[in-house]
């Protein structure tokens, strides 16, 4: 088990590197460093499946992997694995995983054709595991708020991907106000 000493160090380490991607300009190779961090489930920063973890690579990736120009087939890539962050226990995982997949197909809206119809298909399967998972309703042993706050993060999510507007858009359908998360792409 890591201690929390060692779990904040990795994680002020992986956000210094995505201020470092965004701010020096997007190097692939530093992005792919945060693009293994996620992929490999945290074990390429040997930090034993932390959520905490996670969810700082994948906030990294968001905010500083999506600057580097990646084509096509590494964008797809990066679905898959954030896809694959969908299916572990930890909800706010679940939450910041499913934001980055908003993000991703909100970036990719404007393709080739065959692409687009890839990551169409990405977003069907995406809103099916959403779906299901604002279903089952989180983890056993969560208390009444932590589940709302859960319910209602997988609802903007899911509500983000179906009006193509990305995590934390802010509009108008019909008379009611929807709105995204901020900024925070977990639950809180």
């Amino acid at each position: 088990m890591m201690s929390d000493e060692n779990e904040k160090f990795k994680i002020k380490a992986i956000d210094a590197l995505s201020i470092a991607l965004q701010c020096g300009g997007g190097d692939t190779s530093s992005a792919e460093e945060v693009f293994e961090a996620v992929s490999s489930d945290d074990s390429s920063v040997n930090a034993d499946n932390s959520a905490k973890v996670a969810i700082a690579a994948i906030q990294a990736w968001v905010f500083g992997g999506g600057v580097t120009g990646d084509s096509t087939h590494k964008q797809y890539q990066a679905f898959e694995i954030f896809f694959d962050q969908l299916e572990r226990v930890e909800t706010e995982v679940q939450c910041s995983a499913g934001a980055a997949i908003a993000y991703l197909l909100e970036q990719t809206g404007n393709l080739e054709e065959t692409a687009e119809r890839a990551m169409k298909y990405a977003k069907r399967s995406t809103l099916r595991c959403l779906t299901e998972i604002l279903r089952k309703s989180g983890r056993p042993g969560m208390n009444r708020k932590e589940r709302k706050n859960f319910r209602s993060e997988i609802t903007d999510i899911i509500t983000s991907l179906e009006l193509g507007a990305g995590p934390g858009y802010l509009t108008n359908v019909g008379r009611r106000k929807v709105a995204g998360h901020s900024s925070e792409f977990y639950c809180g």
